[in-house]
């Protein structure tokens, strides 16, 4: 049985829990109990249509409290057999178990049978098919680039590439999901491309056998400064562990670097016991508390440090933000619990829940949610989610940015009023996420409505720029990239007509505001093509106030501060 914490249906999971036969049992009957009850009285639409209960039954029984006495059951019959149109059973069912759940908190869901691979396979680190980065323009999907050592790479596939046919399908027209469906496969099997390449009139057909492909996690590992190494982690998968000791290997043993900077920002979550190999890393004693889970039926669990930290890590920077959540707020709790390192960014998103998942008969999955994980001080990190729609509750950031709080320090809205100490005897608040020991305001662009609306096109008109002058772009490195690569001001004005040809209304008055910052993304995207991530994010993280200021903290003595305090305080 496995634990789970989920943000925005992304599942963060544990090998180990105590519960009891009976412990388990108990929230999957009274979850299992309704869904097995709807599909049954649907089975049962031929017969005639009558109460589940016998009607020489006085009592009620524990089952018919469970069931709404077959109310549920017996309505749905009567619609299968009475009302005037005709309507889905598989339709009816799923609502009325996302109605029940909506009852409950925001993290407990079901998912359909047909949606539970795409819902876990960004968390499994690999899928099995072709490994190709691609986009869609003008109707025609181009590949952006081969996944390295991928099934498309060892064919031959090329970045530019147009895909004409797959199979005896044509390809044009078609969106992201249908590709996928082709492209995803089996291990061992094969498929036929055709593919158009620039300068060639006419196309050629690639013969592609199916593989694993990863899914990265840990998206660069690079250096910022000559004693300091940079880790931007996106979520916490399968692979995450792997990766993030390659990467202190390659910044800390390869290139000597000491301290450490973690990015989590933007970071939803993912495997709990990935979060607590990341941490175990990084703390050098063993048995140190990390995080414990605990909820009616669910006994307290702890999670602790292995002692196995592989590398020497000196001092450590955590960076969060409003859309940190789940096993980044385990990172960052304990992180700040314990005083290994600072914490630069802004209050995290507040996502405390644990879900266990439970596997139904037809397939699909119930993700219940069964207990709340604590800080190693005892905090209960969960935002508050009674009273508002489920919508709220996912953008509450935007709430957040109405009063201030995203862009003034002071403007922190704390949402529970209890009070723990770190290891050093810091102030620290439970609920709502976890605060940054130095706040960063968010850059006003990024809450620029007009920069909003140009962001989604930067992408698509970056892999065209590419495509037509990648023959000029001549850089050995991406740093020689970065000190002489310029969108020009003909690029600039060319990017913003062709927005306009995508409906995007051009708002003179703020010309001035975006065009630096728009300049710095595309320079970034056209980097991605072409170095990779490590370009990309190096350009990024050029003059970003929350790396600048993290660099600056680690090079102080004492990056906290630290001012022993009393609990009488």
């Amino acid at each position: 049985m496995n634990i789970q914490i989920n943000m925005s249906e992304k599942i963060v999971q544990s090998s180990e829990n105590n519960l009891t036969k009976k412990d388990i049992w108990t929230p999957l009957l009274l979850s299992s109990m309704v869904v097995v009850g709807i599909v049954v009285g649907l089975k049962l639409k031929n017969e005639p249509l009558v109460s589940v209960a016998p009607k020489e039954m006085d009592t009620k029984t524990e089952a018919d409290e469970i069931l709404g006495q077959g109310r549920m059951e017996e309505i749905l019959r009567y619609v299968d057999a009475k009302y005037v149109d005709g309507v889905s059973d598989k339709i009816l069912v799923d609502k009325a178990i996302n109605n029940l759940l909506q009852e409950l908190d925001p993290h407990s869901v079901y998912i359909p049978a047909d949606a539970i691979k795409d819902v876990s396979e960004d968390l499994e680190g690999e899928f099995e098919g072709v490994g190709i980065e691609t986009i869609i323009i003008d109707d025609t999907i181009n590949i952006i680039t081969p996944l390295s050592n991928s099934p498309a790479a060892t064919a031959g596939l090329m970045s530019g590439d147009k895909i004409l046919t797959i199979g005896d399908s044509v390809a044009i027209g078609k969106d992201k999901r249908w590709l996928n469906s082709k492209l995803r496969g089996k291990k061992g099997t094969t498929l036929k491309l055709s593919i158009l390449r620039d300068n060639e009139s006419r196309p050629k057909i690639f013969t592609v056998t199916r593989d694993k492909v990863p899914v990265h996690s840990v998206d660069v590992a690079t250096v910022l400064d000559d004693q300091t190494g940079y880790i931007k982690i996106s979520r916490f998968s399968a692979n995450t562990t792997k990766e993030f000791i390659l990467g202190l290997e390659k910044l800390v043993e390869k290139q000597g670097k000491k301290d450490l900077i973690i990015d989590l920002r933007q970071n939803p979550g993912g495997y709990l016991d990935k979060a607590v190999d990341v941490l175990s890393q990084i703390f050098k004693d063993k048995d140190k508390l990390l995080v414990y889970t605990k909820g009616r039926t669910v006994h307290r669990n702890e999670y602790k440090t292995n002692g196995r930290s592989r590398y020497e890590v000196g001092k450590v920077a955590i960076l969060i933000d409003e859309g940190s959540a789940s096993a980044s707020e385990i990172v960052a709790g304990a992180v700040q619990d314990w005083d290994r390192g600072v914490i630069v960014g802004r209050r995290s998103f507040g996502k405390g829940l644990v879900q266990e998942p439970y596997s139904l008969k037809d397939g699909s999955e119930l993700r219940l949610t069964v207990a709340r994980y604590f800080t190693p001080t005892g905090r209960s990190i969960q935002k508050p989610y009674k009273d508002q729609t489920k919508k709220q509750y996912q953008n509450e950031d935007d709430k957040r940015f109405e009063r201030g709080e995203l862009t003034i320090a002071d403007s922190t809205h704390q949402t529970d009023s209890a009070r723990f100490y770190t290891a050093s005897g810091r102030l620290v608040y439970g609920g709502g996420g976890i605060q940054p020991d130095y706040f960063i305001p968010i850059e006003a662009i990024f809450k620029n409505d007009y920069f909003i609306q140009l962001k989604p096109w930067i992408h698509e008109y970056a892999y065209r720029y590419y495509t037509l002058f990648r023959k000029d772009i001549k850089f050995t490195d991406w740093p020689e990239y970065q000190r002489n690569f310029r969108i020009t001001d003909f690029a600039f004005n060319d990017f913003i007509k062709y927005t306009e040809r995508q409906g995007v209304l051009r708002q003179t008055n703020e010309i001035s505001n975006i065009r630096e910052p728009i300049r710095k993304q595309l320079k970034a995207r056209i980097a991605r093509l072409i170095y990779g991530d490590e370009g990309y994010y190096g350009i990024l993280n050029d003059n970003d106030p929350v790396i600048g200021r993290a660099l600056e903290l680690l090079k102080q003595k004492n990056p906290l501060g630290i001012k022993k305090l009393t609990k009488k305080q």
